[in-house]
This record gives C-alpha cells, structure tokens and sequence, in this order.
C-alpha cells in the first residue's frame, strides 16, 4: 500500500499474508490479519489503528505510532517499535510472543493477561503499565532514567537490569520477581 490509508478495513483472511504499508495508517482504520503467520511493516505512523489478528503475526512498525493490538496469543508472534515515542495499547491476552519498544520514550499498556512474554523497552524514557497479571514474563530494558515499570495484579516475571534512575512498582498482590542483571540506583516498590 503506497498511499495513506483511512478510516477503512483490511482483512488479510486466511494464510501467510506479507502486507507493506508506505504511506500512513491513520484514525479509524482496522487491520486484522486473520489466521495465518503474517507479516505487516509500517514505514510511516500508525495513528488511533486497530490491529489484530491470529497467527504468528509479525509487525514492524517504523514511523511514529499510536496503536490498539488485539491478543498475541501464539508463541512467534513478534511487535517491534521503531525509533520514535510511540503509544500501543494491548487490550487482549499476551502469550510467549516477543515486544521490542526500539528507541524513544515510548508508552505501553497491557490490560489483559501476558504469559511468558519477552518484553524489551528499548532506549529511552520509556512507560510499560500492566493492569492485567504477568506470568512467567521476561522484562528488559529499563536502564534509563525515566523508565517505569507499573504492576497493578499478581505477577510473576524476571527482569534483566534495572538501570539508574529507572523505576518497578508493584501493586497490592503477593509478586514475585527475579531480577537478573546489575541494579543501579534506580527504585523498586513492593
């Protein structure tokens, strides 16, 4: 797709689909991939974009990005930011698939469950919000002043390090947390 698209629907049914987007994705439209391990790249923004789909779906998003993903459910389903400050919701269920923030202060909310997850916030000032359970999730990329981690449910999860200025805070629950890399003088709460 060479020109922006809209407030429309694509639907990429059933099958490997490979869907490359050159111009902008803007306000209202809906991507679902349907079933299949699909492929989707965005060399421009994405703005107020739904996005969900079924398969081993991966997505590569390289402009400025504003974006509401549906559950990521299978194992090799992979999302990777690109090197601006972008804001992604994930309203369905996360299970062992891979998130990748890239570079910019980049805000992300997961408001369902994440299961063994591989998150990496990436460079800069970045903001992950868990209102639903983690379980079995491994987080990195919290190494700036700046980076948040916020925990609202029950969790259970490792971190790589935890960087100086860098903050975890969890919720009310009974958590559990392994931390694996180097702390510096960044905060954790319990």
């Amino acid at each position: 797709f060479t020109g922006a698209i809209g407030a429309g629907s694509i639907y990429g049914g059933d099958g490997a689909d490979t869907l490359a987007f050159s111009g902008a994705v803007v306000s209202g439209a809906t991507i679902d991939q349907g079933t299949g391990n699909d492929s989707l790249y965005f060399a421009a923004g994405l703005t107020g974009t739904t996005l969900t789909g079924s398969g081993a779906d991966t997505f590569n998003l390289q402009g400025q990005n504003t974006a509401v993903f549906g559950a990521l459910s299978t194992a090799a389903s992979q999302v990777s930011f690109g090197s601006n400050a972008d804001m992604a919701t994930f309203t369905g269920a996360i299970g062992a698939g891979s998130i990748y923030g890239g570079d910019g202060a980049d805000t992300l909310d997961f408001n369902a469950a994440v299961g063994a997850a591989t998150i990496d916030a990436g460079t800069g000032a970045d903001s992950l919000n868990f209102s639903g359970a983690v379980t079995g999730a491994t987080i990195s990329g919290l190494d700036t002043a700046g980076d948040v981690a916020i925990f609202s449910a029950e969790n259970t999860m490792a971190f790589g390090a935890v960087g100086t200025g860098a903050q975890v805070s969890f919720g009310a629950n009974a958590d559990m947390a392994t931390f694996t890399g180097a702390i510096g003088a960044g905060s954790i709460y319990g």
